[in-house]
């Protein structure tokens, strides 16, 4: 496919060179017989970026195809069979004259890679870079909407004030892997732009101080107010929905937001799309999928416009920035000044995927912004020391004496409604849906509900999770696990080997309940931490196929049983506790194969496809055959060792999926501390500065190194082996980093062999071959070598 990509590219090329544009005439320029330039620019290379839409006028000037048509007012001019802006000249000779100059002039600058004088070109934006690019050497961004150029250099975390074409173009440039494929890269960044996502997501208020809440979640819709306005299908055009509030308001004012908001409801929302619910300005209500086009509802009393909407999370997020005002609003393209993400919208629904759903009593509702994470840098600068001083304490509880009673209720408010009603009859064996009402479960459970029908919520849950048709549910709406089953007498009864496959956890925490011992200031650990390495596989990450073992050795008859990694033992623990969040600490995530490690899951890492997410996705486990889904209380993140591998190297299905943050060598951190042997900021300066000369920013050292009491056993034991090893012993290049006091000139005896150099030309060029070698350590005056070192 990226073939074809090139080969168009040439093709072009070969087709209008530098030297016919430059004696170019206005019929090649533009025509009506789909040969001209402007034709080739427009469809003929459209697989290469498009430029479809807008006007001809785009083109500066071009020939008409009708010419009955008049001319649209606005400093337009025609002949008759041309049409052009008259800015550009007077007749159509100057105009195309004026034209052909600015084309030779963007083909000069992009061949220059002058990008910014671009920027100055008074001729349509996407136009004129599409020219940039197809004359380029690759160094433009085959991407010509100025919004979807900024998206693009948003994903990967452009944080500039700076929305220019050519700053964008720069930016996103550099960000790419010299290995990496150019039209593979820019496919990647096209597929994170609005225009490649059509889905639209959409800040609405159901009803004055969110109101209607409670009732549009019921009735599954959004309903939009303005009653007097009527059916909105009985107006043809936007304008005309605003003459109609001015009228029934009797003011002039433009009405723009109240026409605003109904047109939108009316026409720009779409099925697919996301709607976020807010409540004034500082909380979030929960968020749902369009599931209809506009209708009209002549039986509601009020907010008769409506959607169908199928509502995903309902709770109370209180926020700490404030929201639009505006009733309905479209947040899709909103940018963020969150470093963590790079469309407002991924915050907000952040928030509500990784916060518990309703704010329980006692217990701080607290936001992480960055489900999968990676600390990278070169060696030395604090990424796993990070991990484990920053990080780890978020994970990690310590948990006071409590009273039997205290565990009790609290296990019962982290529980859903199905998972009591099980540990209920678990208990009761079998029971009606009154009689269950009595059990300590689910009475403290109904104690704790905001349910104002218990009973309705115990039978609706039943006929959800039963194994048997059920008349009042659809079965497409039946969810899982699916451990319920109705007797003839109508009591409920569980299916124990359902419960036991599906559901283990039930009996811990029912043992958890009954058994319940108080330890005072226990820590408990939310977090695994592993580090991959080249064998580490998908089954020690996911689940596999391992012997049976007694007492560490296999059993005789070497029986097989699946296990699961690490990372799905993890997701189970999360699951069964969505209140708390838990993590996974990945040391040195470069080294393992990410792709083969990670498996299908690698899509299911996305926040929008985690469970109970908008975009919630399942996949079934290759060995167990059970579906499997990333909670959304999750955290994954990784550190990255950038001497071993840059970030622009790694897959860009991981790339893409997590957040970068960079851990450079930090000069205040050596600053803290009360060194009075060296000036030891100077050295790594002055080391680092050398081998981002020599090597790149990536293989600079840390300042772990740096800050060691025994700073010349360190020297020794582990800068210069480094060093050694970016260089594979190329002792004349760490001479350039060290300097003389620790590298010095190899004397090398030829011995008999007088003519080794006999092939040389001239004695010049046997002067040039000189070796090195390091001065062993034991011999090395360290601190004159130091001195030397500084020069």
């Amino acid at each position: 496919m990226n073939e074809n990509l090139y080969q168009a590219k040439e093709e072009f090329l070969k087709e209008w060179p530098f030297s016919r544009i430059q004696k170019m005439t206005l019929e090649e320029y533009t025509n009506l017989d789909k040969t001209s330039f402007c034709y080739w620019l427009e469809a003929k290379t459209s697989n290469l970026g498009s430029i479809w839409g807008g006007s001809a006028y785009k083109f500066g000037i071009y020939k008409r195809r009708d010419v009955t048509t008049p001319v649209a007012v606005g400093h337009r001019m025609t002949d008759g069979e041309y049409a052009w802006f008259e800015k550009y000249g007077s007749t159509r000779s100057e105009a195309f004259a004026t034209i052909r100059t600015k084309l030779l002039f963007i083909i000069e600058a992009t061949q220059n890679d002058q990008l910014e004088e671009i920027d100055k070109v008074d001729l349509g934006d996407a136009y004129k870079w599409k020219i940039a690019f197809l004359y380029g050497n690759f160094n433009v961004i085959n991407i010509f909407k100025n919004d979807s150029l900024l998206e693009a250099a948003q994903s990967l975390f452009y944080k500039s004030n700076n929305k220019s074409y050519a700053a964008l173009n720069r930016y996103i440039r550099e960000k790419k892997d010299l290995e990496l494929d150019y039209f593979d890269y820019t496919s990647e960044l096209w597929k994170k732009t609005s225009l490649a996502n059509p889905k639209k997501y959409w800040l609405y208020a159901p009803g004055e101080s969110a109101s209607k809440w409670e009732e549009f979640y019921e009735d599954g819709i959004i309903g939009l107010g303005w009653d007097a306005l009527g059916d909105l299908d009985n107006y043809k055009t936007k304008e005309e929905i605003q003459l109609k509030l001015q009228e029934l308001e009797g003011v002039t004012n433009s009405k723009k937001n109240d026409t605003t908001a109904n047109y939108d409801f009316y026409k720009s929302i779409s099925i697919g799309d996301v709607i976020i619910v807010k409540k004034g300005t500082s909380e979030l209500l929960g968020y749902g999928i369009v599931l209809s086009d506009y209708y009209y509802d002549e039986e509601r009393n009020t907010n008769q416009k409506c959607r169908k909407v199928d509502w995903k999370k309902k709770g109370n997020w209180k926020l700490d920035f404030s929201l639009p005002i505006k009733t309905l609003t479209d947040v899709t393209k909103y940018p963020t000044e969150d470093p963590n993400f790079s469309k407002y919208y991924e915050k907000l629904m952040s928030i509500m995927e990784d916060t518990k759903e309703l704010i329980l009593q006692d217990k701080p509702v607290t936001t992480s912004t960055s489900l999968n994470q990676i600390l990278y840098g070169p060696p030395g600068t604090g990424k796993t020391y990070t991990l484990k001083t920053e990080y780890f304490p978020k994970y990690t509880l310590n948990e006071t004496s409590i009273t039997k009673e205290q565990f009790f209720e609290e296990t019962v408010r982290n529980l859903t409604w199905w998972q009591v009603i099980a540990l209920g009859l678990l208990e009761k064996g079998t029971s009606r849906v009154n009689d269950i009402l009595t059990n300590r479960w689910v009475a403290l459970k109904a104690s704790l509900s905001e349910s104002k029908n218990v009973r309705a919520t115990l039978w609706g849950t039943l006929q959800m999770h039963t194994i048997q048709e059920s008349k009042t549910v659809a079965y497409t709406q039946r969810q899982a696990p699916l451990i319920f089953d109705k007797k003839v007498d109508k009591s409920w009864k569980l299916l124990e080997n359902e419960l036991k496959e599906q559901t283990p956890e039930l009996y811990d925490i029912l043992d958890s309940v009954n058994n319940f011992k108080a330890n005072p200031n226990k820590e408990i650990k939310h977090y695994v931490f592993t580090t991959f390495h080249q064998s580490f596989s998908y089954e020690d990450f996911i689940e596999g196929i391992k012997p049976v073992m007694e007492d560490g050795q296999e059993t005789p008859e070497l029986k097989y049983k699946i296990e699961p990694g690490i990372f799905k033992e993890l997701c189970s623990r999360a699951q069964s506790d969505p209140t708390n969040r838990y993590a996974i600490f990945i040391d040195e995530i470069n080294r393992g194969n990410v792709s083969q490690i990670f498996g299908e899951l690698i899509t299911l890492i996305e926040t929008d496809k985690r469970l109970g997410a908008v975009n919630e996705m399942k996949v079934k486990l290759p060995y167990s055959k059970k579906e499997f889904g990333v909670p959304s209380n999750v955290d994954i993140y990784g550190t990255m060792n950038t001497a071993d591998r840059s970030v622009e190297a790694l897959d860009t299905a991981l790339r893409r999926r997590f957040i970068f943050k960079e851990l450079m060598p930090d000069s205040k951190v050596i600053e803290k501390k009360d060194f009075s042997d060296y000036s030891r900021v100077e050295i790594m300066t002055k080391i680092n500065n050398r081998i981002e000369l020599l090597l790149d920013r990536n293989h600079t050292l840390g300042h772990a190194y740096f800050i060691k009491d025994g700073f010349k056993q360190s020297f020794e034991n582990e800068i210069i082996p480094l060093l050694q090893e970016y260089f594979y012993n190329d002792y004349g290049k760490i001479g350039l980093v060290l300097g003389k006091g620790f590298v010095q000139e190899k004397s090398i005896s030829v011995g008999k062999d007088k003519n080794i150099f006999a092939d040389f030309e001239t004695k010049n060029e046997v002067d040039i071959l000189k070796c090195y070698e390091m001065i062993p350590f034991s011999e090395v005056d360290f601190d004159t070598a130091i001195a030397q070192l500084l020069v």
